[in-house]
């Protein structure tokens, strides 16, 4: 089930929490420095996974954090200067899918504009691939955080 969101999503009841991220390891802007200082022990484990090379597009990295939730480091770029790309995110929906059947039924997914901040994509665009890939999952409640009435 998706149900919209707007906000901070860390305010929310979600128990997992989408981080858009690079395949490089860094974290210096956007929704993914704002993880990096909120769950900073989650934040060494995903630079440790890019510096082995055995992060790429379309892996989900699930860490756990002190607080009993976990981030799901989701790329969406390669390297941080890069664009992301439809493909990418495609990539990791469907990733995502099959990793939400293994996470608790009744659990919450907050899923932010994969891409559309720093990456450059067009909301509309990632939107349809959210419902595209996650729309008909029931198990799982996806809060899906579109742009903030300021933001439109």
């Amino acid at each position: 089930m998706i149900i919209y969101k707007t906000g901070n999503m860390f305010d929310s009841d979600a128990n997992y929490f989408v981080n858009p991220v690079n395949t490089v390891g860094t974290s210096g802007k956007g929704l993914a420095l704002e993880v990096k200082r909120r769950y900073s022990q989650t934040e060494r484990i995903y630079q440790a996974v890019c510096k082995s090379g055995e992060f790429d597009i379309g892996d989900i990295l699930q860490v756990p954090t002190d607080d009993h939730k976990f981030v799901l480091f989701f790329p969406t770029k390669k390297h941080w200067r890069d664009p992301s790309e439809y493909e990418y995110i495609e990539r990791g929906l469907d990733s995502l899918k099959y990793h939400c059947k293994d996470i608790p039924k009744n659990s919450i997914v907050a899923i932010p504009q994969l891409g559309c901040g720093l990456g450059g994509l067009e909301w509309s665009k990632v939107h349809r691939l959210i419902l595209q890939y996650l729309g008909n999952m029931n198990n799982i409640t996806f809060y899906v955080y579109g742009p903030n009435e300021e933001d439109k």
